[in-house]
């Protein structure tokens, strides 16, 4: 809603909370726009595990309701944000949400009510399609236009630079950088080719800025990670558990994928909502890939 708000004021909209933002774009919450689009994407898959797995005093029937309208007006702000990242991980998202629910309505509703969520689930399909051609006919798919410009995409910076930032990582290889010395540095290494008006704050690739800064010491610590969460995921795929845990599982497995691979080409990481959920995310990852299938909840 805060990203709406920012987008009806225009520009110089009190709705920013940060100088400098990506001005005249919904950011939300956020000083970036491709933070922002990919926190929405990734919210739809615990929104959706609220609505269809969570027990509550909200009737199932409206909580579907609200999932379906959390994503109708969830698509148009990504799609506007102009994030390439945040419009690939929303459709990522939505293509695992059946792994990460694994919920039988006809269990849930009967079979009557599972044919009603049924068909709107398909009406939700033909309105988001709708949407999505309305906003390219009038020139306001911001994303999709980005990720289509293969110009553009050459022409990104964060692309351009790599050669130099890799160039960086083995010069001062195996003890890095510095935490925090990537801005300065880099300025030191920066070709003229690549000089413009804007000063590259980051790497824009997280992986690539945090072994450049840490070096082996910090690479060994992402390795070790990456074992652990391919593990866990190894786990979850064996484990078919219908439970809250294992949801909760599934969801953060996605969620810490999501932001890996958003980590790949920005920082989302490095804000503390996103750190916070990412954080939440590895505990739940933990503690549901390691429960037996014995003491798993059931679902009711």
């Amino acid at each position: 809603m805060l990203g709406l708000v920012q987008i009806l004021g225009g520009g110089n909209s009190p709705a920013y909370l940060y100088r400098p933002t990506s001005l005249g774009l919904p950011v939300g919450l956020f000083a970036n726009r491709n933070h922002q689009a990919v926190f929405l994407a990734l919210a739809l898959a615990p929104l959706s595990v609220w609505g269809l797995r969570s027990r509550g005093k909200i009737a199932l029937p409206i909580r579907i309701a609200m999932v379906v309208g959390g994503i109708l007006l969830s698509l148009p702000v990504i799609i506007l944000t102009g994030s390439r990242s945040g419009l690939i991980m929303t459709f990522g998202v939505l293509l695992l949400l059946p792994w990460i629910l694994r919920v039988s309505l006809k269990r849930r509703l009967g079979n009557t009510r599972s044919q009603i969520v049924t068909y709107a689930a398909l009406a939700v399909v033909v309105l988001v399609v709708a949407v999505i051609g309305y906003m390219v006919s009038n020139d306001q798919a911001t994303s999709i236009s980005r990720l289509l410009d293969t110009n553009e995409l050459r022409a990104e910076k964060r692309i351009l630079a790599a050669p130099v930032m890799i160039h960086m990582l083995k010069d001062f290889f195996p003890v890095g950088i510095g935490y925090g010395a990537f801005e300065p540095l880099f300025r030191a290494y920066e070709p003229d080719a690549l000089l413009t008006p804007t000063y590259f704050n980051r790497a824009h690739n997280d992986v690539l800025e945090l072994a450049m800064s840490g070096g082996l010491l910090t690479i060994a610590v992402m390795v070790v990670f990456a074992g652990w969460f391919v593990q866990r995921c190894i786990a979850l795929f064996r484990n078919n558990e219908r439970g809250l845990p294992a949801i909760y599982a599934r969801l953060s497995a996605v969620l810490i994928l999501g932001l890996i691979l958003a980590s790949i080409t920005d920082y989302p990481v490095r804000t503390p909502i996103i750190t916070a959920v990412f954080a939440l995310a590895c505990m739940w990852l933990e503690d549901g890939s390691r429960r037996p299938p014995n003491i798993v909840e059931s679902e009711r």
